[in-house]
């Protein structure tokens, strides 16, 4: 039996399929994944995202690797609350990058505290 699988590879932006091919292609990815039992799409997470999550369909915590929070530390109580007094001060939403638009204090506070941790002596507070 000839079989071919399809992976996320084949949906590379450079591909000169036209809208309907590649859309069929998606549907069979789609399709493929459901045989193999996996849901590619839409998985329920049960948890806040962070570096272990329960999701849908699992019995049990897995190890999230997409929220780029590896240590957990975006579930910790002091960051939270950091989180949340920053919004309240600086309200949210996305701006231009540092180069065009600036950036905040909080940031210096952060890069300082962070080189103070690496090189305490070298450190200008």
């Amino acid at each position: 039996m000839n079989r071919t699988i399809i992976t996320l590879k084949d949906f590379e932006l450079s591909s000169k399929e036209n809208i309907i091919d590649k859309s069929q292609k998606i549907q069979a990815y789609i399709d493929q994944m459901k045989t193999f039992g996996c849901k590619g799409y839409w998985v329920m997470s049960k948890t806040g995202v962070g570096a272990k999550m329960e999701i849908e369909g699992y019995d049990g915590v897995v190890s999230a690797y997409i929220s780029n929070d590896y240590l957990g530390m975006s579930q910790r109580e002091e960051t939270k609350k950091a989180g949340i007094e920053a919004i309240l001060k600086y309200s949210s939403g996305a701006s231009a990058t540092q180069a065009i638009g600036g950036y905040l204090d909080i940031h210096k506070k952060l890069e300082r505290e962070i080189a103070n941790m690496r090189f305490p002596v070298n450190c200008k507070n």
